[in-house]
């Protein structure tokens, strides 16, 4: 076994056991009928099991005294106690909160059967089909919004936003879970939401869409929630585990496949709504080099200027090879980089702005990155995804590629050149059509009426 794996492996460990003392301690608290036990715990060992700083406490636990010291520590942390003194500076800010809620711009449209939660501005495009296959079947929708800066004159007439429940201090426990509380009399400001049949929610492991799902299980609304993104920390993050929702919607098979290790909801396999399926071609020796945003000490800034500093030795090394760069918005390159290697003539600088995802992924053979859903998405382009290790810290995704299949998608340094001239020896083409097939079931228009009709089961 790995070093890398035996800290995931203890991270799953620590997880399992400090979640069942917690829940069995503190597992019957509920706000306005809203269960949050579950949600509270799962969303407090987030904040470590990802944490570096935490890596090298775990590292560091050798005997089970020491581990019995620092399950009870992490156990300890979160039962603390509020004094009274700050009890009731909260209850005064609570109740300034909901006045000043009260007073604000919300917006409510009741006449829709079926609510988008959203979370992010850029799940409003991703849904979009998805919607309009719901309207053409005459089925109204409308868009909870969370944040006032989502909305554009286009959504006035589909979007909510949310007031702020009257807080109840006088809940037991109520300064404990003083957060989630909060989250809960935000959710429940939704007065759209009192009038749906049905809420939809994208992503799946983010802490609002919890309480979502939880405050629409007190109402007895079914909810639904449609995949975005993927594993990319060392560990599964806490919100895609025991998740609440009804249904679970992936793009392909191998992502169910995954997802259920974690979930005992019901997981399905439809298809991914905004890709589209691209013909077949036949592709000269282009290397995509996506580069990503900085995740904490998984990723660092470090990590992704050596990234970029090698895809322009293999640009220097291999005249035979076009490679590309591609930008991210989250992260700035220099313009010192594309000066100074501007009579490379192999090197191509693909930014964000002036080139869509489509048209980098078009042209590519092969596409590298650390870890994003980029190499994934390019499977539909008939690119083949590599991932390069960055740095000592395992990464989920990584130790997934590991054991998919009999075929290198995870390379260092040290051996990617290796890899990648083996790899323009080899007959993939069938390999990665059903590897596509594999992560997608569906793609497009096909995908999404799929889902809406999912939606309406």
């Amino acid at each position: 076994m790995s070093s890398k794996n035996s800290i995931s492996i203890k991270i799953e460990q620590f997880y399992q056991e400090v979640f069942a003392q917690l829940l069995e301690k503190h597992g019957n608290y509920s706000y306005k009928n809203v269960e949050l036990s579950e949600i509270a715990i799962k969303f407090y060992l987030n904040k470590w099991i990802n944490n570096t700083l935490f890596f090298d406490e775990i590292t560091a636990t050798k005997t089970d005294e020491q581990w019995q010291h620092l399950t009870h520590k992490y156990v300890q942390l979160f039962e603390n106690k509020v004094p009274f003194t700050q009890k009731i500076h909260c209850i005064v800010f609570d109740l300034l909160r909901y006045l000043r809620y009260f007073f604000s711009n919300s917006i409510t449209h009741t006449s829709s059967a079926y609510y988008f939660f959203i979370t992010n501005k850029k799940f409003i495009n991703y849904t979009q089909g998805i919607r309009k296959e719901l309207n053409d079947k005459d089925i109204p929708t409308g868009l909870l919004l969370w944040e006032k800066s989502q909305l554009n004159d286009t959504l006035t007439s589909v979007a909510n936003l949310p007031e702020v429940a009257f807080p109840y201090f006088w809940t037991p426990n109520y300064f404990q879970f003083r957060d989630y509380n909060h989250l809960v009399d935000r959710v429940l400001g939704y007065q759209a939401l009192f009038h749906a049949k049905k809420v939809i929610l994208v992503e799946g492991c983010v802490l609002s869409e919890h309480i979502v799902a939880a405050v629409c299980k007190s109402k007895k609304i079914p909810t639904v929630c449609i995949q975005w993104g993927f594993f990319a920390k060392t560990v599964t993050q806490a919100g895609w585990r025991n998740m609440p929702f009804d249904r679970f919607i992936t793009w392909g098979t191998f992502y169910t496949n995954q997802f259920k290790k974690y979930n005992e909801l019901d997981v399905r396999e439809i298809g991914h709504p905004t890709l589209k399926e691209e013909q077949a071609s036949t592709k000269e020796r282009v290397v995509l080099f996506a580069v990503q945003k900085v995740m904490d000490k998984h990723i660092t800034a470090q990590d992704i200027f050596s990234f970029i500093n090698y895809a322009i030795e293999i640009a220097k090394k291999y005249g035979t090879f076009k490679v590309v760069i591609r930008s991210h918005p989250d992260f700035k390159i220099p313009l010192s980089y594309k000066e100074e290697h501007k009579n490379l003539e192999n090197l191509v600088w693909h930014d964000y702005q002036d080139f869509s995802l489509q048209k980098s992924l078009e042209i590519a053979k092969y596409c590298v990155s650390i870890s994003s859903t980029v190499s994934l998405e390019s499977l539909v382009f008939g690119c083949y995804p590599l991932f390069i290790t960055s740095n000592n810290l395992p990464l989920q995704l990584h130790t997934i590629f590991d054991t998919t299949s009999g075929f290198t998608h995870v390379v260092d340094y040290n051996n990617f050149e290796k890899v990648l001239l083996e790899l323009e020896q080899k007959e993939v083409q069938n390999y990665l059509s059903g590897l596509k097939k594999e992560f997608y079931s569906s793609l497009g228009n096909e995908a999404m009426e799929k889902i809406a009709i999912e939606i309406l089961q």
